[in-house]
Formats: structure tokens, C-alpha cells, sequence
């Protein structure tokens, strides 16, 4: 919970305040239904914690820690997202999402 309270949240304020985006958190996992009784996957496999457009364009961004590392299913998403013309963007602090939304 610590990365999404002090990493993701500060970045998707700070994503979606630009002109020409719209962004959202992006739940992925396997849930338990609310009754307890069966799993629900939701998502893709290593898909950005925070996906949206900016200026027509499609952007995932991973949020990590200082120290969070990427699973082989991220980079997978990644390499992927990239190839089909997407921006990738890992972002440790909102600054990185902004840096590489705009340069």
C-alpha cells in the first residue's frame, strides 16, 4: 500500500492535470468475489498501474519505489506496448511521468 499512497496516487494527480489527458488507475490481479466463494482475474498480466491518453497518444506508466524492481510480466507489457506504438513510462516520483509525458 506504501507505493501506492506515496507513488502512484502523487502521480496520477499529476498526470491528469494536463491539458490533453485523461488517466486512471489500472487494478490487474486476481480478486476473491465479495461472498468469498470464487476468484476473479481482472487486468493484464504486467499492465501500467496508471494507463491513459495524452494528447492522442497511449501511455502506460509503472509506478515504483526507489528500490521496486520489474517483474518479467511487466517488462513483457512493456515491450509489447512500445512495439504497438504506445509510450512506456516508469515513473519513481511524479516528476519522471511528467518529464516523459512532455519531453
Amino acid at each position: 500500500m506504501a507505493e501506492i499512497e506515496t507513488v502512484t496516487h502523487p502521480v496520477l494527480i499529476a498526470v491528469t492535470a494536463l491539458p490533453g489527458a485523461m488517466f486512471w488507475r489500472e487494478n490487474s490481479g486476481l480478486f476473491l468475489t465479495l461472498d468469498g466463494r470464487r476468484h476473479v482475474r481482472a487486468g493484464v498480466d504486467g499492465i501500467g498501474d496508471i494507463m491513459g491518453v495524452f494528447n492522442g497518444r497511449a501511455v502506460a506508466i509503472e509506478t515504483k519505489t526507489q528500490t521496486g524492481r520489474f517483474e518479467a510480466s511487466q517488462k513483457h507489457f512493456r515491450d509489447k506496448f512500445t512495439r504497438s506504438g504506445g509510450l512506456y513510462i516508469v515513473a519513481r516520483c511524479p516528476e519522471d511521468a511528467i518529464n516523459g509525458l512532455l519531453g
